[in-house]
């Protein structure tokens, strides 16, 4: 795992993590196995494609709460996109010698980041009914699968995926602070709009 010069005391840390983790990276043999597919269509579809459905579902669906879960989950993730960038390129870590096909550095994951912000914005609101719990247990299922997923294709390393769920929890739960105000804006803004009509 080679690391750039600077930030030394930010790559100690990660490169303890990795250690603690193994550094754990899929065998060839592993990677043939049918799993692969799977794997690469979480990895493909589980971030952009699938949040972007679930918010607007949330959102036009789900209610009270399902708007509120769904515009914490889009403020986070509009958040998230810039800071995830900027901190890849100033920690500058390597991705692992299997990420062939990835441009971007490895740390913090951005698939991790983004799916941790979508199962937190909807538990912390879309809660108060049996079938609203189901659904936030099933987001969470396709989130972890989704962070095992970069991992299993040799994307990222423990580290990177950890590091993502961390950025993603801290913007969410940051954010989460505000979700009431920015329904009250949304609100104001779909009453003056609806008027107009």
């Amino acid at each position: 795992m080679v690391y750039s010069a600077e930030n030394s005391s930010t790559m100690d840390l990660i490169e303890r993590i990795d250690n603690v983790f193994g550094s754990y990276l899929p065998s060839k043999e592993l990677q043939a196995s049918p799993v692969k597919p799977f794997m690469e269509f979480l990895s493909d579809y589980g971030r952009e494609y699938f949040w972007t459905f679930t918010i607007a579902i949330l959102f036009l669906c789900g209610k009270r709460e399902g708007k509120l879960s769904a515009l914490l989950i889009f403020v986070s993730i509009i958040i998230i996109i810039p800071v995830n960038t900027v901190l890849k390129d100033v920690i500058d870590k390597d991705r692992p010698v299997l990420a062939v096909n990835e441009s971007s550095e490895a740390y913090p994951s951005g698939h991790a980041s983004i799916v941790t912000a979508g199962v937190l914005g909807s538990a912390l609101y879309f809660n108060n009914t049996w079938k609203k719990k189901t659904v936030s247990v099933l987001l969470i299922i396709e989130a972890f699968f989704v962070c095992i997923s970069r991992i299993f294709l040799g994307s990222h390393y423990v580290s990177d995926v950890v590091g993502g769920a961390l950025l993603g929890s801290f913007v969410v739960l940051t954010v989460s602070f505000y979700t009431e105000s920015i329904y009250a804006i949304y609100c104001r803004i779909y009453n003056r709009f609806k008027r107009l009509i």
